[in-house]
């Protein structure tokens, strides 16, 4: 439930964004069929993008002296396990802190499948009344797909699907008008935009937001449809709306004639937009690289073994005074199925006081050289590795208390060059 509920917070912050690329740029202009072509193509776009996951290389620890404290006293590793490098305090109030934020996600569980019950019970309730009215009402088919549904009530025309509903309370011309507008939307097909927008606004609330969005580009392709079809004049089809009082209710999936009766008035009194307006959409180019990148996955974020490592150690307080690292570090014990294959894939690196590098197996056959030597000694030492082991390679950089801080930098531009990004650090005793 956790992996969906990031998912929805993902794939509503990508819809909002584009939203608002749309709400800058396009809204308001005269294209009608191309705005309502890009919501629709934001919704799914959206959707997409947090899904899309690749391996990109991570950055490697900078170098200020903070970052250091961090990367010695905790070891930076991503062998998969558990440290006990904490103090018994400081682990108790871990322990205490998880156990609360545990209750977070069954939180988010209970609000979310609270909120699908309600919505979906809502429209299953509005939908039955709607259709038990228009059953009720006498129809008459009107061409092959399109029905025309007669009432007595003082409800304003709507469409509801293939259904167009008019009052016989209403003068033959303002019928004319209400139904030559929910025509417009029967044949432009809105009532299959908003179902499918209605099912992802069960989803993800975020989805109302474009659903308002997308409602008003249908009346604007509906008003353009009855100038267009009917001998009248635009002032005299805008006094017609303003006169209606009552509507419909407000049914989701269905299309009164007097939603956004103001927008739709500025919109029939503007001039057509310049074409050119288009191509500010592709502003929504860089956002959806950015929400790419953030997508992204690290590249030394391996998905966990079969058999996960377990790290353990003591470590003492450690201080750092000028440019040099002081303290102590007891060796790191590696326990569990796979220590062998960690054995054999990782090899020591040790800095001296004064700055100099030897390397290789600990304690077993270590020697002196530059960074360069250390540099081809990881391809090496990587291409004598059975493709079981390469997963495994881990270089453990182990330093003396008072090792200048550019000597470690410099060993770990190298290791990152060689593309040896399983590193562990320690401290030694001279």
């Amino acid at each position: 439930m956790a992996t969906l509920t990031l998912y929805l917070i993902e794939w509503a912050a990508t819809l909002m964004s584009f939203l608002l690329i749309y709400k800058c740029f396009l809204t308001g202009s005269t294209f009608h069929r191309f705005n309502r072509m890009v919501l629709l193509g934001i919704l799914p776009l959206s959707a997409l993008l947090p899904l899309c996951r690749w391996e990109i290389l991570p950055e490697v620890w900078g170098t200020s002296e903070s970052e250091l404290v961090s990367y010695i006293q905790l070891t930076e590793t991503v062998l998969t396990g558990e440290t006990d490098i904490i103090s018994g305090d400081a682990k108790a109030a871990v322990q205490e802190g998880v156990s609360f934020t545990q209750f977070i996600p069954l939180l988010l569980s209970i609000g979310y499948l609270c909120y699908l019950l309600v919505m979906a019970g809502n429209w299953i309730h509005s939908t039955w009344k709607l259709q038990h009215f228009i059953k009720q009402c006498p129809s008459h088919r009107l061409g092959d797909w399109v029905r025309l549904v007669v009432h007595d009530r003082s409800y304003s025309p709507f469409s509801w699907m293939n259904c167009i509903v008019v009052s016989t309370q209403e003068k033959d011309y303002r019928q004319n008008i209400g139904f030559w507008h929910e025509m417009g939307h029967v044949r432009n097909c809105h009532f299959i935009d908003l179902l499918l927008v209605c099912l992802c606004a069960l989803v993800n609330p975020a989805a109302w937001l474009l659903l308002k969005e997308l409602k008003t580009v249908h009346e604007y392709e509906a008003d353009e449809y009855v100038l267009h079809n009917m001998d009248i004049l635009p002032k005299l089809y805008q006094i017609q709306l303003l006169k209606r009082c009552v509507g419909v209710e407000a049914y989701a999936l269905a299309c009164p004639l007097e939603f956004n009766l103001k927008k739709r008035i500025i919109m029939m009194k503007k001039e057509k937009t310049t074409p050119w307006r288009k191509l500010y959409l592709l502003a929504a180019l860089p956002l959806a690289g950015m929400w790419m990148t953030a997508f992204a996955a690290s590249s030394c974020s391996d998905s966990s073994d079969e058999n996960p490592l377990t790290v353990t150690g003591k470590a003492e307080p450690i201080s750092i005074t000028g440019s040099a690292v002081s303290g102590s570090f007891d060796t790191i014990s590696v326990t569990g199925t796979a220590e062998a294959l960690t054995e054999k894939a990782s090899f020591a690196v040790h800095i001296d006081n004064e700055g100099n590098y030897t390397y290789g197996k600990w304690g077993v056959s270590m020697k002196a050289g530059t960074l360069d030597d250390i540099y081809n000694y990881v391809y090496s030492f990587r291409d004598n590795l059975t493709e079981e082991e390469n997963p495994y390679l881990c270089i453990n950089i182990k330093v003396s208390p008072q090792v200048p801080t550019e000597s470690i930098t410099k060993l770990k531009d190298t290791l990152r060059k060689a593309w040896a990004l399983r590193i562990t650090y320690s401290t030694v005793k001279e």
